[in-house]
């Protein structure tokens, strides 16, 4: 498995630790998880208050489309993720026997062996840290210009995967977690701008088409 194969890398058999050890570096970990958690949080409620209290103001009516999607994905993606993460049932890499744990490797939505199934569930499918940052896939709808999409492109990519990258070299989770929150966060958005072009934006939102290949 791949998942395995990249994993591998990450983790020092011979010392039995994770390339990143949260204990042993606060700071990382402010950087790339509080931190980084503190700003998307903030930024949400800005765009919250702007809706509320600067609705008259020019720039925001004319984008209103746009703050809007990017608003409800900041919080519809990382909620999916979660809840999917609470009925998923996969364990993180540092919980596995291949790294020291005790639960055995299984697949996702492959059942674990006979009389192996973990007492207590596990929460690490998909990556819910990293969705957080590919919510802002969502910031591709707010750009009026394919410049500018391509920089929400850029910036959102980088931040997820800065996010999904720190957990996978601390043994939170596989390559294919975040993978996979990427690409549920990129379906959650177009669903967004869907329902919000058909049912509550009367003017239809200006950006062609739903698909990164017409950057």
């Amino acid at each position: 498995m791949i998942d395995i194969w990249v994993q591998n890398f990450l983790y020092n058999f011979d010392e039995n630790h994770w390339t990143v050890s949260i204990e042993k570096n606060s700071i990382s970990h402010f950087i790339f998880y509080d931190g980084i958690k503190l700003l998307l949080k903030s930024f949400e409620i800005l765009l919250l208050l702007s809706l509320i209290f600067l609705r008259k103001n020019i720039w925001i009516k004319n984008n209103i489309a746009g703050l809007f999607i990017v608003f409800l994905s900041l919080i519809i993606v990382p909620s999916v993720a979660s809840t999917i993460k609470g009925i998923s049932n996969v364990a993180c890499p540092s919980s596995l026997t291949e790294y020291g744990g005790k639960i055995p490797y299984t697949p996702v939505l492959k059942p674990y062996p006979e009389g192996e199934k973990p007492a207590k569930n596990q929460r690490c499918f998909p990556a819910g840290h990293a969705s957080g940052g590919f919510a802002l896939l969502s910031l591709f709808f707010l750009a009026t210009s394919a410049r500018q999409r391509k920089q929400a492109l850029a910036l959102s990519l980088t931040t997820g995967w800065l996010m999904g990258g720190y957990k996978m070299l601390a043994g939170h989770h596989f390559l294919s977690h975040t993978i996979i929150s990427m690409m549920l966060a990129w379906l959650i958005v177009n669903i967004i701008v869907f329902c919000a072009d058909a049912f509550f934006i009367k003017k239809p939102i200006n950006k062609n088409v739903l698909v990164i290949d017409n950057v």
